[in-house]
């Protein structure tokens, strides 16, 4: 592979990352993410990171934490950290071998322009930030808003056939036909326990007939950004992925997220959204204005799925919840009948929707930036280069309570010496 740099065109269609630029000598380079926030990339750029209360990847929790939840959020920080060193130290290790000196893979980082995080700021949980980061969340929501997307017959017939519809979808790598047969079984149960409630659930299996119910539609594909625009759709149950929680926001419908598509979410007649909280579906339906359920299944899904919820336009649910008939009808019925779940997704979609500066601009501008004046310098900060003692101001603080206990000291021994000469004087009168 390293020899192989001559070849440009077996080159482009690899994902050599920022060792490879360094090595053409390309000065114009941005870091991607597909998460909302990655702590290594934070951390190779000197971005403050508090996990007091900024919630890391892997975390289970929203921002408000209790004292075991910030306990686990820093050991998973470390952790995460460590590993992640341990896979960049390898792969530096082999380009050292072939070219001799080699920077780090957190001097590489450190050097790219910007960082373009799939994060948006009136979606994600605040935290701070330097000029460096920029967040692109949603871009591709945003560029699709601008487009009209028509749903099919097939689809609209469905969607007119009831009051309420319900999308179900658990992503692209967590499938609905791999999932356990008694989490199968509890879905159909509750389906058919609600036969007023139309169910589209994206079920991989071409020509299943694991379902024969009148309100459920089973498809292998959906169409997830139209349906999530309609009025019809009245929830989504997601896993939580950052692009589910993305478009679900933008489209400003209710979720229900359990812990471990786009031309459909857009429907006005699909009522609600159950889905995995992928980051890609969060940003469909957070630009659509959906409530969503959301069941998170693995990676940064439990955290995708607090981030929605702390907007009021979702409800979250555990991954053992799959086995609960009861808990489960209960969620759909919550979000169907409250309207806060979808006023409060609507009140996000508006936001995301009318943003100062939508998300696609962000990124072209900031690209052509990029591209236009190479390294940018003058972004970095000097805080990724103090140690651990220095940034967090210990020997500043190790040496002002010296000072001050050396004085409490010397005020002591002042007193007793008074105390003591007091005491002398008046034994000898």
């Amino acid at each position: 592979m390293l020899r192989a740099v001559a070849s440009l065109d077996y080159l482009k269609l690899q994902a050599f990352g920022t060792a490879l630029f360094e090595v053409l000598n390309i000065t114009s380079t941005i870091a991607v993410t597909s998460n909302p926030y990655l702590d290594s990339l934070a951390y190779a750029i000197g971005e403050p990171m508090f996990p007091s209360y900024v919630p890391g990847l892997m975390s289970t929790t929203g921002d408000r934490m209790s004292f075991t939840q910030r306990l686990q959020n820093i050991v998973a920080l470390i952790i995460g950290r460590a590993v992640a060193n341990y896979m960049n130290d390898n792969e530096m290790a082999m380009l050292r071998h072939k070219y001799g000196t080699f920077k780090t893979h957190t001097e590489l980082i450190a050097q790219t322009s910007y960082v373009f995080t799939n994060g948006n700021p009136y979606l994600d949980f605040p935290r701070p930030t330097l000029h460096k980061t920029v967040m692109v969340g949603g871009f591709a929501v945003s560029r699709k808003l601008k487009k009209s997307h028509a749903l099919s017959e097939e689809w609209t017939s469905f969607l007119n056939a009831y009051r309420h519809t319900i999308l179900v979808s658990f992503g692209s790598v967590a499938k609905s036909a791999e999932m356990p047969e008694n989490f199968k079984k509890t879905l159909i149960s509750v389906f058919a326990s609600m036969p007023d409630v139309g169910f589209i659930w994206k079920y991989e299996e071409v020509n299943s007939t694991i379902v024969n119910l009148s309100n459920v539609f089973l498809s292998a594909w959906v169409p997830q950004i139209p349906l999530l625009e309609s009025e019809r759709l009245s929830a989504f149950l997601t896993h939580g992925g950052m692009g589910s929680c993305n478009e679900v926001a933008y489209m400003g419908k209710p979720i229900i997220v359990v812990n471990p598509v786009h031309q459909f979410v857009e429907s006005e007649r699909l009522s609600a959204f159950l889905t995995h909280g992928g980051m890609g579906s969060c940003n469909e339906v957070a630009y659509m204005g959906k409530p969503i359920i959301v069941i998170p299944i693995f990676g940064d899904q439990m955290r995708n799925a607090h981030m929605m919820a702390r907007h009021g336009g979702a409800i979250v649910l555990d991954k053992s919840d799959l086995g609960d008939a009861l808990k489960l009808k209960n969620a759909f019925k919550e979000i169907i009948k409250n309207p806060r779940y979808a006023e409060n997704a609507f009140r996000l979609s508006q936001m995301l929707r009318n943003q100062p500066i939508p998300p696609d601009e962000l990124l072209l501008k900031h690209a052509e930036f990029a591209a236009k004046f190479g390294r940018l310098s003058n972004l970095d900060s000097y805080g990724r280069h103090l140690s651990v003692i220095q940034y967090f101001l210990i020997d500043l603080v190790a040496v002002v309570f010296t000072i001050m206990a050396l004085i409490l000291l010397m005020f002591s021994v002042l007193i007793r010496k008074c105390c003591c000469a007091r005491s002398s004087k008046i034994k000898s009168e």
